[in-house]
């Protein structure tokens, strides 16, 4: 007996496995290259020691196995207004060779007044392209919930097939006809059947942008020179 032709696999497994760390991996990318942190770490880190304490840093460096191989220095922004709530930014700072790592974090106001004004216009911006992953990783787990083939998701948001690796671009080039959305796609809305508000090529469209931005972009390895986490007051 002629064994039935194996259909397509799921999309689901694409989505979780692959196109999701893809996308957040080139979101993460486009972060560190478009909100790079204002001010060189190690002029951050002189800021917080005494003039003696860093004449004794100096002597302690020349000592190998004394300092530790990695360094994180902290700095607390003045109160803030962030989603109508009173915030207080910690920024924790990575340096890129290994040095003492001071105790605790700083208050940003005993930082020189231009070092101040550079944070405090910086953390809405990092603030803002963190905001822009999550939403965009947000409404691909929308996708996930209705889409179950590869046909369907470039379907449904054209955009995301430039995220395809090389196995979903030969699974697309192998589709002769593309699959139809799912029922689950779709709400009655006023007596019809129409896409879901979430789904809609409107509610897509403000990332496209992003999208291209994250494709565009040259790949960079590394980590986040800073990174920001809120406390609310």
């Amino acid at each position: 007996m002629r064994r039935r032709k194996k259909p397509l696999s799921n999309a689901s497994a694409f989505l979780a496995s692959t196109l999701k760390p893809r996308i957040e991996a080139l979101m993460d990318n486009r972060h560190r290259l478009l909100a790079t942190f204002p001010i060189e770490p190690m002029e951050l880190y002189q800021q917080f020691w005494t003039e003696e304490e860093a004449n004794a840093l100096e002597l302690l460096q020349q000592r190998a196995g004394l300092i530790d191989s990695t360094c994180t220095v902290g700095v607390f922004s003045s109160p803030l207004q962030h989603n109508g709530m009173r915030v207080r930014a910690n920024i924790t700072v990575q340096l890129g060779a290994a040095h003492p790592d001071p105790q605790s974090p700083i208050d940003v106001t005993s930082l020189p007044v231009d070092m101040q004004a550079k944070i405090a216009e910086w953390i809405p911006y990092w603030l803002g392209f963190e905001r822009e992953k999550n939403a965009l990783l947000m409404k691909l787990e929308e996708v996930g919930r209705v889409c179950t083939t590869y046909g369907q998701i470039v379907r449904l948001w054209p955009d995301l097939e430039g995220f395809f690796d090389a196995a979903g671009r030969r699974t697309m080039e192998l589709k002769a006809v593309q699959s139809p959305l799912p029922k689950r796609a779709f709400v009655y809305d006023s007596g019809q059947i129409v896409l879901a508000p979430g789904l809609r090529p409107e509610a897509l469209a403000p990332f496209a942008e992003t999208i291209a931005e994250c494709l565009l972009l040259p790949e960079v390895s590394g980590i986040h020179t800073a990174r920001v986490t809120l406390h609310v007051l």
